[in-house]
This record gives structure tokens, sequence and C-alpha cells, in this order.
């Protein structure tokens, strides 16, 4: 059994739909965990109840293999700061509930307009564009601008990419610049009685809204033939909801509102044809009517507006009208004709062919033969040296700056009374520890020191490294050569391969860092490789962050050409070299503290208890989580740092753009003399 991620553009208990239909279907083989579209937690009480469960991760089974977890957003979602923290929710959530199921994750298929890819390993990526976002973005009430964004967002992330019709799929792929694959709408087919005996009756299934022609329907009213209308009105238009009033009030119309699936089954079995009156729009275009499929299913030949997907179903039992006399006229004769055997055999065989289930399938061997794709582009290549058939390891070396003398805002802070006091105690508490924990002991440690340390702290480097767990060199500086001096003697470079990791020495690592890294597969050399999750651990309290470029950097280089994690900032390692983002368990620890060049809590709040043996010793001390402060971090806090963190990264790169990144280094020093300034002042 595996899990497929379904992230879908309505809510479970909405009017069932392709999302909701598919991922049935798809649950006959899978766990499906369903992800519900972000609503407002004021606006539906559902929401409000499981709360901390959905903050938690926890989904609540719904289906046999449906496990439903739902979005809480706040109010005014379509609105630009509410969007921004929602999409903060819906990824952590989502994170957080992949990580719960109890079965390896097959793969995510996202089918929301505003919601974007979970980061992180989950299998392969699907996205399926169900309509044109684009041109139906005042249906639901979301800018354009907005669902653009988030549309090439999941386009650059995606594996895969289908989209419900032809046309979709040729807009969509001009956009993404890569094929786009058609993945229908569906239905399922019903087991209808021999002989059924239907009344001439017409009926039109479906939410009553702009989408519709009125003009059509009008057409077909004036005929005075019975109309069976089944659906919710969700119209936003005065105008059309005027006319749709005077539509439903006339004599020979039956609205019966929205219905279950179930009763709706059973009253299609008593008309003699459906009916699919879209406009002719560039909406509908792209669209693929559910209705007029399961028409079909339940036996119903169907009338419908000449529109590209209608003629891609390609079946004679669907007749097709292009203007609103015509419409009426198909109705008429449609009702007129006898149904006989083979009009009933071409009517279920249309409605075989195109079921959800053949649907489903068509997703799983997506899914799979991208599984293929994927396995062959990461299938590790052997290096080898001549005359050795045997592949070859790694020298892996931490490397530590632990109080090297350096210029610009980096001085200052170090210039600070107690700052290497207290960096001992930081390095013995958190650092050491964790690098002795390790799993796998199979690494050099490099730790430079200033060579105008004061004798206090030489004695303690001898005194605290009496098991030689670290190499202390003393330098004035580390430029490139002399540091790959330094790494082929301590390593004395007998490997094929240099593995180098940065790491502060006020941090910690899980314990299993090591392996983790230096497991990690590179199709290239050289390779920056990143572990993306990780710990921030303040005084009291623990945040979970996803960082795809951390400080806890590591560079995979071949000895003939070798290449550090110091060659760059950590950060942009990756614009001269490839990167490799992992996933997994949080592998890093960052401590925050008074007297850190960059002191800012991120992350999501939450409990230490669960990553307690992963980071043994390095999580006490932490004042225990309340509800009360996990919901309020969640909602409120986390979108705020979430915010100021985009406005400092928007702020950085402009800078960088400008000055260059020696200008970010002076414009901190002009802040911090300018800070103490004010402080000699006051």
């Amino acid at each position: 059994m595996k899990t497929v991620v379904y992230m879908s553009g309505t809510r479970w208990d909405s009017l069932p739909g392709t999302d909701k239909m598919l991922a049935l279907s798809l649950a006959k083989a899978h766990h499906v965990l369903w992800v519900d579209h972000p609503v407002p937690l004021t606006r539906y009480h559902d929401v409000r109840a499981r709360l901390l469960q959905s903050l938690r991760g926890q989904a609540e089974e719904v289906e046999p293999g449906i496990s439903r977890l739902r979005i809480p957003a706040l109010p005014g979602v379509s609105k630009p700061i509410v969007r921004y923290s929602t999409g903060i929710i819906t990824a952590r959530c989502v994170r957080t509930a992949v990580a719960r199921t109890d079965w390896p994750v097959e793969g995510v298929i996202n089918a929301s307009p505003i919601m974007k890819f979970p980061s992180g390993p989950c299998g392969v990526r699907l996205l399926h564009v169900t309509d044109d976002w684009f041109a139906g973005s005042t249906l639901m009430g979301f800018s354009p601008v907005f669902l653009r964004q988030i549309l090439l967002s999941n386009l650059a992330m995606a594996d895969a990419i289908t989209a419900v019709s032809e046309g979709l799929a040729e807009k969509v792929s001009v956009l993404a610049g890569k094929s786009v694959g058609v993945l229908a709408n569906g239905c399922t087919p019903l087991d209808t009685a021999p002989g059924l005996v239907r009344r001439p009756l017409v009926a039109l299934v479906g939410q009553l809204n702009e989408r519709l022609d009125l003009d059509v329907l009008d057409a077909v009213a004036a005929t005075e033939v019975p109309l069976l209308v089944i659906g919710p009105r969700t119209e936003g238009d005065p105008v059309f909801r005027s006319r749709l009033d005077a539509f439903l009030a006339r004599p020979n119309i039956d609205w019966r509102g929205p219905m279950k699936s179930t009763d709706v089954a059973t009253l299609l079995e008593t008309v003699s044809v459906g009916i699919t009156p879209y406009a002719d729009t560039e909406f509908n275009r792209s669209s693929f009517p559910l209705k007029t499929l399961d028409y079909l299913a339940a036996g119903v030949p169907v009338v419908a507006t000449d529109l590209p997907a209608t003629r891609w179903i390609g079946s004679p039992a669907i007749r097709l009208a292009n203007s609103p006399s015509q419409f009426a006229a198909a109705v008429l004769d449609t009702l007129r004709r006898p149904m006989t055997t083979k009009r009933q055999q071409e009517i279920a065989d249309t409605a075989r062919t195109h079921s959800w289930d053949a649907r489903s399938s068509q997703v799983v061997r997506l899914l799979q033969d991208q599984q293929i794709l994927q396995t062959e582009a990461i299938r590790p290549q052997t290096i080898t040296t001549p005359g050795n058939d045997h592949p070859q390891g790694v020298d892996h070396v931490f490397l530590t700056r632990f109080n090297l003398p350096s210029a610009g805002f980096e001085s200052m802070v170090r210039a600070k009374q107690g700052w290497l006091q207290n960096r001992v105690e930081l390095f013995e508490r958190f650092c050491l520890p964790s690098l002795r924990a390790q799993t796998r002991q199979n690494f050099k440690w490099i730790v430079y020191f200033d060579p105008q340390s004061p004798r206090w702290l030489t004695d303690w480097i001898a005194k605290v490294n009496v098991d030689g767990v670290f190499t202390a060199l003393f330098r004035e500086e580390v430029p490139a050569h002399e540091l790959i001096t330094d790494l082929k003697q301590v390593t004395g470079a007998t490997n094929a391969t240099l593995l180098t990791t940065n790491l502060d020495n006020d941090d910690g690592l899980a314990i299993d860092f090591a392996a983790r890294v230096q497991d990690t597969v590179c199709t290239e050399l050289p390779s920056a490789v990143y572990l993306s999750p990780g710990l921030i651990r303040s005084s009291n309290a623990v945040y979970l962050r996803h960082d795809p470029r951390n400080a806890f950097c590591s560079v995979k280089s071949s000895w003939t050409d070798p290449t550090t994690c110091w060659s760059a900032w950590h950060d942009r390692l990756g614009e001269t070299m490839a990167a490799v983002d992992t996933g997994g368990s949080p592998a890093w620890m960052q401590v925050i503290h008074g007297n850190n060049v960059s002191n800012r809590i991120r992350g999501r709040l939450v409990d230490p208890a669960p990553f307690q043996a992963n980071f043994p010793g390095l999580l006490t001390g932490i004042t225990p989580l309340r509800r009360r402060d996990f919901v309020l971090d969640l909602l409120f806090r986390s979108s705020t740092r979430a915010v100021r963190e985009a406005l400092r990264a928007a702020t950085k790169a402009a800078i960088i753009k400008v000055l260059g990144t020696a200008g970010i280094d002076k414009i901190k020093v002009f802040l911090g003399h300018s800070r103490r300034e004010n402080k000699r002042c006051n």
C-alpha cells in the first residue's frame, strides 16, 4: 500500500466533482491523503472543531482508504496578506500530515489553483489543471496575478503536468514550456435495470451559475417540456440572478436544489434527456463538463452546447447544438426517439471508456513512469580509478571558524565583551557533543582559531580536545589554496572524493547528519548538498524550519579539482555548481542567542519531545508547549515572521544587485556604528 496526496480545489463535503471522484477511484488501490481547499475557520464549524488536529497534520478518515486534512485560513482568504499566511499554514499542515502517513508517499496530485506543492521529498509531483483558472478568476474570487504566480510555481516544481481538456493542455503547455498530457473527467457507470421505463423528462444537474447559457435554458423551457433541475445556486451577478429567478419560477421547472449523489442517480433513472447548456466562453471552452458523462453513466442521452471537450468524447449518444433554437429542437427530437438496444449499448460503451477507474489507472501509470525516470536520473555513477573496479570512498571534513579574525560587521559582533567566553560555552554545550554523537565517525573536523587567542583559550583547547575529535589550526585567514592544503594534510586525500561541511561553533547536528550527507547521491561534481529540515532553538522554545539553502551546507567535489563549502556564501553555492536538496527528519539545530551574527527566529513552533533522540542532550531546558502557544504561533506569529523574512530577502537581493555582496556588509557596519552611537547618546 502506498499513499497518494491529493491537493484539491474543493472541500471534501462540497458537491462531488473531478477531485472527489478521482480520489475515490484512486482509493481502491491506494491510501489517499485528501487536502481540503483552504477556507476561513470563522465560517466553517468543522474547521474550527478540528483546528488543532489540522495544525498537527492529523487527518480524519472519511471513506475507506481516504483521510481528510482540513486547511484552516484566516478571514479574507483572497486578500494579499491573508493569502500569504494561508500559504504558510497550508505548507506546514501538509508537510506534517505527510510525515504522519503509515505508508510511503508515491506522489502528490495538485489540482488546486491556490495551493503550492509541498517542499521536500514526496514522490512524484503531478500538477492537474482542472479549469482555465485565469479565465475563471472572477468566479473563484482571486486575482489573475496571484493565480498566475501559484501556477508558475507549481509548473516549475511539477514532474508531470496534465489538464482536463486538449485546449487547456495547449494553453498550459505554452506557459510551462513543456508537454502537457490530457487527463479528462470521468464517470461512474451505473447498473440500470433492463427494460427501464423513463418519463418524457429533461434533466439539468450541477451548479447554477454564470457558466450556464440562460438563452438556451429559456429556449428549452419555452417548449414546455418538464425540466428537472438539480443543484445549488452559486451565481454572483445580479442580472444573471434575476434571470435565473424567472427561469426557475416557470411552471414546467422542478428545482430540487442540492442533493446527495445517490439521490441524483435515482432521479436520473426516471429521465429521458440530460442537458449541458454551457455558455460559449473562454473558461467553458477549456473545461470538461462533468454532467455530460454523468448523464451517460446513468444511461441517459445528452444534448450539449458545442464545446471542444464534448466533441472530444465523440459519442453518438451526444447531440451538439450551436444556438438556443437548435438546442431546444435537439431536446425535443431526442425525447421523441425510442431508446433502442443499439442506443443503450452506445451510451454504456461511452460511459465505460470514460470511467473514473480508467482515469485513475492513467494517473497510476503516469506516477509509475515518472518514478522510473527519476530512478534512472539519480542512479549513482561509480567513480573508479585505473586498475581498480571498486567504488571509491569519500574524505569528509567538517569546517568550523571559531574565532578567526574577520573584517566588517562580524568583527563588530566578535568585539563585544564576553563574546569569546560565550562561544566556548556554546561550543561545549551544543557543537562538540553533536559531533561526538555522530552514528558514523569516518570524518575529520578542522576548527580554525586566531593565532592571537588568549592563553586561557589555548589551555581550554588542549583540555576539551583530549580525545582528538577535532584538529585545531591557528590562522589569521584561510584563503582557498591554503584550505585545500590543510584538507589534504588532515585527510591524506586517500579517496577519490572530497566532502566538506560547514558547521558554526554555536550550533549542533542530528546524530545521523554525517551519514546522511555522505550517502546523498550527486550525479555530477562538484555539487552542493543541503539537508533542508532543521530546528531552531531559542532560550525557551524550538522551531521546525525547512531551509533549502541553510548554513549547514556541504560540497562534494573530486580531489582532482577540489572545491569546498567555503567557496561561496552558503546560500549562493548553487550559482556555481549543481545543488542537491534532501528532506527527511531535522538534520541540524541553529541556536539563537544574544551574540548571534544573524539572530532571528524562523520556522514553526513545535514540541521538542519527538526530536530528543536525534539531538541527545541538545533540547533540554525547553518550556513545555501549551496548546494556546501552538495555535497562536501557527496562525499569527509564524505569518508575521514569514512576511518579515520575505521583506528582508527582497531588500537583501536589491542591495546585492546594486552594491554587490560587499555592499551588504558595509550597510551592516554602518547600522552597527549608528546603534552604538545612539546607545552612547542615551
